[in-house]
């Protein structure tokens, strides 16, 4: 770009002097002359490119139309028109260049090494190609963390604004998840890794976002797809031209002149540079706000769809169940049903188990000594807490031994753990996943954006109809395999439906893959859900993709505006040169504006910001509307 700019310096100072040099009776050609070698020097190569691959790119007609003024002693003409081209050029260079910066700034978040510790506790700079899953990293303050880990000891927070569009750092401690990317604050943490870094999430992302850049759009891949081709019928019009003027008696080098206008007014440097700039332009600004969309088909597709099927598990909901009820039984209290429970699950794996830790943790609950864990398949676990034996059990284990449990005062969508002390029923914990907070307004929003929201769900009819009632979704399917969600999506689309799918799971990735477009959950989504995806949220954040949609219209918008605009331009001077003789510098300012407007229309997309706070209320836990990642009530 620098280069660029250099160079048409040179072609304007040459051109302002050789306009100058019949004042002092100096011939004007030689400085004209180094005009055109520096206005056109930057169209040489593309020139060339184009026709080794078969082609006549549009540099090429600027180049001829240049050169053909030159060639007729018409110096001035050419020297301004290839002084507009490239500045011009350096202009759309600058535009293009703002678009892909917001992209290619993933580029910079993954670090070239990571501190490996070893077997005597001490760590090493390890370059990040280096290192393998399995092993741990220690993250200081303000370092970068390089590939996808799980922190395994340390407290603390991450900032990973550049990575999810998050406003504010998320919480670190034992057993949270890191993406690489993210910038560790306050205190060291040390962290197990999962994932290489050329297998992690962040590189996923820069290989989309590579592939992206290269997939076109609708308007666009027709645009690019004819234009070759309208290039060679520009010069055959143009030799139609010159001919027709020739034969009306016209002087040669004045037909020539007004045949070169022509040519230079035809060429569709808005459509070939503005069309593209749009939507690299649409595609950065949904980025910024954690909407990574793979490539222009997928945007444009977004901005159509009018149906949304989503998932509820890790989708609507959190995805990790947690404690939502408590009934102690037999004069037991609340304190210690949660103690005992958490003290037998301690040896656990299973989410309930963490369900449980987590609820006793919250409660403040000291959990007993513990041990002598062990799995009961299909029932539970049990273990040795204190002088007894303490049992977690499902209802029907307890059943089958001819206990009644009362559970009345659970919510019926939530699983039920039955506490058991020396085969005594204790008490009853009742968990349940629990619906993302700003999934309420999501679900607003995309009906504000003309989605219809439809549940799609593999879970039983109480859990999707807890969930659908939450949210006010009227329309929900339970029991649904993945070839049913498959079934659905294919039943809409056969009526009349532009179907967008959300989900997170391997059995989502059929229906991700067959609707017009799929979303997948980028945080905690499988990787099957992730490829499948033609776009994807990086931070869970579902109330991020109403702004996705909303971009992904904005840019279809812009890019019948900017056809409009560059086409209806090509037929007013087209028509100003034929019927008015339009001249050759005027043809080239009007041509060469054109081209700028319509590329900083496109760029306007790049002004568009998500809102980084609020949505909108949002449904606490508690069932509370509340608004912010603070909680405070929504006023009113």
């Amino acid at each position: 770009m620098r280069g660029g700019v250099i160079r048409v310096v040179i072609a304007v100072l040459a051109t302002g002097l050789g306009l100058l040099a019949p004042l002092v009776d100096a011939p004007g050609w030689p400085l004209f002359a180094i005009a055109l070698v520096a206005g056109g020097a930057g169209a040489v190569m593309p020139t060339v490119a184009a026709a080794r691959e078969g082609r006549v790119s549009v540099d090429a007609l600027m180049l001829l139309a240049a050169a053909g003024a030159a060639s007729i002693g018409a110096w001035p003409e050419g020297a301004i028109l290839l002084v507009l081209f490239s500045l011009g050029s350096v202009l759309e260079e600058i535009s293009l260049a703002r678009t892909e910066g917001a992209v290619r700034s993933l580029m910079d978040l993954r670090p070239g090494a990571a501190r490996v510790i070893g077997e005597d506790g001490t760590d090493r700079d390890t370059p990040i190609e280096d290192v393998r899953p399995g092993m741990r990293v220690r993250v200081r303050p303000g370092e970068r963390l390089g590939v996808d880990a799980r922190v395994a000891t340390g407290v603390g927070s991450a900032d990973v604004s550049a990575l999810t569009g998050e406003s504010e750092p998320v919480p670190l401690a034992p057993g949270a998840a890191v993406p690489a990317g993210a910038i560790v604050l306050e205190a060291a943490v040390e962290c197990v890794v999962e994932r290489a870094a050329d297998d992690s999430t962040l590189a996923r992302i820069i290989g989309l976002v590579a592939d992206a850049r290269e997939r076109h759009t609708g308007v666009v891949s027709v645009v690019e797809r004819w234009l070759s081709r309208y290039v060679l019928a520009v010069l055959a019009v143009t030799g139609v031209a010159l001919l027709a003027l020739l034969g009306l008696g016209r002087d040669f080098p004045d037909a020539f002149l007004q045949a070169m206008t022509l040519l230079v007014v035809m060429s569709p440097c808005a459509l070939a540079i503005g069309l593209p700039a749009t939507t690299l332009a649409g595609l950065a600004a949904a980025a910024r706000a954690g909407v990574l969309v793979k490539g222009a088909d997928a945007l444009d597709h977004l901005g159509t769809a009018n149906v949304v099927c989503l998932d509820k598990t890790g989708t609507l909901t959190a995805g990790a169940p947690e404690v939502v009820g408590c009934t102690p039984l037999g004069g037991a209290g609340r304190e210690e049903v949660l103690a005992l429970a958490a003290a037998a699950e301690a040896g656990s794996l299973h989410p309930l188990a963490g369900a449980v830790a987590r609820a006793a943790a919250n409660a403040g609950v000291t959990v007993p000594g513990h041990s002598g864990h062990r799995a009961l398949p299909g029932a539970g676990v049990s273990a040795a807490v204190g002088d007894g034996l303490v049992e977690v059990l499902s209802p029907s284990a307890v059943a089958a031994r001819g206990a009644e449990v009362p559970a009345d005062a659970l919510p019926a969508h939530a699983t039920r753990l039955v506490v058991c002390r020396d085969g005594e029923p204790v008490g009853v914990l009742g968990a349940a996943d629990q619906v993302r907070p700003q999934a309420g307004a999501a679900i607003a929003a995309m009906r504000d954006a003309g989605c219809r929201p439809v549940v799609v769900s593999g879970d039983h009819d109480d859990a999707v109809r807890f969930v659908c009632d939450r949210l006010g979704i009227e329309e929900a399917h339970a029991h649904m395999s993945p070839e049913d969600k498959l079934a659905m999506v294919r039943a809409l689309q056969a009526g009349g439906e532009r179907v967008m799918m959300v989900g997170d799971g391997i059995n989502d990735a059929p229906a991700l893959a067959a609707a017009e477009v799929g979303v997948a959950m980028g945080g905690r989504g499988a990787d099957q859900a992730l490829e499948a995806g033609d776009v994807v949220l990086m931070s869970d954040r579902l109330e991020r993709l109403s702004f996705g949609v909303q971009v992904a219209r904005a840019t279809r918008r812009r890019l019948r505006a900017n056809l409009i605009l560059g086409l209806g331009t090509i037929c007013i001077l087209v028509i100003g040169t034929l019927v008015a003789s339009l001249p050759l510098p005027l043809g080239v300012l009007g041509h060469e504006g054109s081209t700028v407007i319509v590329t900083l229309n496109g760029l306007r997309l790049l002004a568009r910001r998500a809102p980084r706070d609020c949505f909108g209320p949002r449904i606490a836990p508690d069932g509370r509307r509340v608004c912010g990642r603070e909680g405070e009530p929504v006023p009113g």
